[in-house]
């Protein structure tokens, strides 16, 4: 078992919950997709779920980094 994790790795999931949570949003203007008004809501309570999970992560490691 590995005790530490890569940071690059950590970086890579952070910057692809950042860009799942950016186009996820982005997917409703151009209008290409139709979505109901619970469809909206879903995409935009996931993609707020996804990006508080990246800014989590974030947080994470720049806390164990100072340590």
């Amino acid at each position: 078992m590995r005790s530490e994790v890569s940071r690059t790795a950590v970086w890579i999931v952070i910057a692809a919950n950042t860009i799942w949570a950016i186009d996820s949003v982005a997917l409703l203007f151009p209008r290409w997709i139709e979505p109901t008004g619970l469809g909206v809501a879903f995409v935009l309570v996931q993609a707020t779920a996804v990006a508080g999970l990246a800014v989590l992560e974030y947080v994470v490691l720049r806390k164990t980094q100072t340590t």
